[in-house]
């Protein structure tokens, strides 16, 4: 069925031993389907918009009979930064089971107003029906509005993406690096690739300090302990430019410009470093037999 999306707006007070309280069910959308028999794989669900254009895609629950999950009117999330490296000056961070922690989750929207398709395929088999996606009826924001939010958010989200990108570049560059220094010490006649990988290793965090911030270690205050670097500001500017139906600030297209434009500048600067002193060091490793960094 038809389904409101709604925007954040200031509850009304209620007081705090209120008995009849109850609890509102998710804002999204809720796609039911049902199951005659326990299926052999994964259920996949997946939303297009009008343009046949395939928005979100996720896994649903597999349980015989009737079966409900809520799409929260969002696409696929884009630009999760993977640290493989510790923060700077804090050795005692664990990176996990898997090798990176969190440097900034994927950014996502969500879509306006309009007709979307939902297909849901199981075992092989592929079933759609239509969703009807309506405004707000409290929101003053126009249909207008919602679009040239999203046009201006999604311009950011790619910006933010690209930063992801060049962070998680550096972190692999930079933990491959770190893995093959216990040879470089255990090795005679390697003192001169151990001080290039060294040198090496500074000037990349110069460049990828400028795009994330490398200080955080996820406890305590540093979350306002430390200043937000490009990436960072990204993920807020889009943020704070979809909190509720209105068009972008012409103060947010200017900002959007000027971290746009520092963005090219480490991009280039990170190209450069990848381009020339990587190279280099690659010649040094294979000259000494060692496989190169990719």
């Amino acid at each position: 069925r038809f389904a409101y999306r709604f925007r954040p707006r200031t509850s009304a007070q209620s007081m705090p031993n209120d008995p009849s309280a109850g609890r509102n069910p998710p804002n999204g959308a809720a796609i039911n389907y049902w199951l005659g028999s326990q299926p052999s794989g994964d259920v996949s669900i997946h939303i297009a918009n009008a343009s046949g254009e395939r928005v979100r895609t996720f896994n649903g629950s597999r349980l015989v009979g009737l079966n409900r999950v809520w799409w929260n009117f969002r696409d696929d999330p884009q630009g999760q930064i993977r640290m493989r490296t510790k923060p700077l000056y804090a050795d005692w961070v664990d990176l996990g089971e898997d090798g990176w922690r969190s440097g900034g989750g994927g950014v996502s929207l969500m879509m306006p107003p309009g007709a979307y398709t939902v297909t849901l395929e199981v075992d092989g088999q592929s079933m759609s029906q239509q969703l009807e996606v309506r405004k707000d009826p409290n929101s003053d924001g126009s249909l207008a509005e919602i679009r040239a939010q999203l046009a201006f958010v999604s311009g950011v989200r790619d910006d933010y993406a690209e930063a992801a990108r060049l962070v998680n570049r550096v972190e692999w560059v930079r933990r491959q690096m770190y893995d093959m220094k216990p040879v470089f010490e255990d090795q005679d006649g390697f003192d001169d690739v151990l001080a290039a990988a060294d040198a090496l290793d500074g000037e990349l965090i110069e460049v990828e300090q400028k795009l994330v911030r490398m200080t955080t270690t996820g406890t305590g205050q540093d979350g306002v302990r430390y200043p937000t670097m490009v990436a960072g500001r990204l993920r807020y500017l889009a943020g704070a430019a979809a909190t509720a139906d209105f068009r972008p600030t012409d103060q947010m297209g200017e900002v959007h410009q000027v971290l746009a434009a520092q963005l090219a500048e480490y991009r280039a600067e990170l190209e450069l470093l990848l381009g020339g002193r990587l190279q280099e060091f690659n010649t040094m490793l294979q000259e000494k037999g060692m496989r190169p960094v990719f």
